[in-house]
């Protein structure tokens, strides 16, 4: 009966396992791809899901498992019903909070989430993207126009336009605004990324840190990095 028992933890435990790969691979390298995974702190959600799918659903399967056991199917769909509402409650709060657009209005971008957008106490009377008109991929860089003022249009994704390399060239605040309020963080950047020219703030509800795309000279992005001190740099 031991050696039933393992053999149903172990193959629960390998199903969950691959289950909760595959949803670590979207959210932290599609939907929260560095740096955002740290400044939206997605971690405890996950580390839920990952406790009650690869620990406690294995663990009441070996509890519950007994060759015959006339009850055994309604034990395991119980089980599997649990972990799949874990699952489900904890990849739509993730992809909720998402920072699905990085919007650069002027100088400046900002994450964009669906969740921010639909929460009806911001009041924003905007057009709420349906699932179909989001992105579900890495934080998507888009831009808005610079002659266009109105009141919170960083949240009006029909304005969104695709990202444009020249515009970038012209908003792109100088890597000197840097170096004044982070030296450490200059000399990182300048070390490490020769080729930066400039860079955009992002603005996030997420996080006290500041993400800072770097831009090239002819306008492309090389790499977000984090500022820890804002004073300064935005």
């Amino acid at each position: 009966m031991f050696k039933d028992k393992i053999t149903a933890f172990l193959i629960h435990f390998a199903i969950s396992a691959a289950l909760m790969l595959i949803a670590g691979f979207i959210t932290f390298y599609l939907w929260y791809a560095a740096p955002y995974f740290e400044l939206f702190d997605v971690k405890p959600i996950f580390l839920m899901m990952l406790g009650i799918d690869l620990i406690l659903g294995p663990l009441l399967t070996f509890i519950v498992y007994r060759k015959g056991k006339k009850t055994l199917k309604m034990d395991l769909a119980i089980i599997a019903a649990i972990q799949l509402a874990a699952f489900g409650w904890g990849m739509w709060n993730i992809a909720n909070a998402r920072p699905a657009w990085l919007a650069i209005y002027k100088d400046t971008a900002y994450a964009i989430s669906p969740a921010f957008l639909k929460n009806p106490d911001n009041n924003l009377k905007v057009a709420v993207p349906s699932v179909f008109e989001q992105n579900w991929g890495k934080p998507k860089l888009v831009m808005l126009p610079n002659n266009d003022n109105t009141p919170n249009i960083i949240y009006h994704i029909d304005k969104f336009l695709p990202f444009d390399s020249r515009i970038a060239v012209i908003n792109q605040l100088p890597l000197s605004q840097i170096a004044t309020a982070d030296k450490a963080l200059f000399t990182m950047v300048k070390t490490n990324y020769p080729t930066a020219m400039g860079y955009f703030p992002v603005i996030t509800e997420a996080s006290s840190d500041l993400p800072l795309i770097l831009i090239d000279k002819s306008g492309q992005p090389i790499v977000t990095v984090v500022a820890k001190n804002k004073v300064g740099i935005h």
